[in-house]
């Protein structure tokens, strides 16, 4: 069956082209041709729809709520300053800090899931 779909798409391979912007946006092959087809497939939106939108704002609310809920030091040594900062503030060395940080990483996205998966971010209703 492969073999009877590849022998269909081959003479028409030459009438698609590879189409890559390199913008983040969905990569497709369009047809080229001016075979039977009428439309030709544009690329994807780069603008945000409202589900997707909708979504990151979720996320948004529960990763906020998720740091609320971390120790002050595992707050503190998840910005994004250099590591090299952070040991000197702590008073650690390089190492200790940086395993420091994949520990509170890790408590980090173990609160996440759990919150988003019980979806215990929501507020209760007055």
């Amino acid at each position: 069956m492969l073999h009877r779909l590849e022998a269909r798409a081959r003479p028409q391979a030459d009438n698609f082209k590879y189409r890559d912007d390199s913008s983040g946006r969905m990569l497709r092959l369009t047809d080229s041709g001016s075979g039977s087809r009428r439309g030709r497939a544009e690329p994807s939106s780069s603008r945000t729809g409202p589900a997707t939108f909708a979504n990151r704002l979720e996320q948004l609310v529960i990763a906020t709520r998720a740091l609320a809920l971390l120790m002050p030091r595992d707050r503190d040594i998840m910005n994004c300053s250099p590591i090299e900062e952070q040991a000197a503030r702590l008073g650690l060395s390089y190492d200790s800090a940086a395993k420091a940080r994949l520990r509170a990483l890790e408590r980090f996205r173990k609160t996440f899931e759990l919150m988003a998966r019980s979806k215990v971010h929501r507020s209760p209703r007055n």
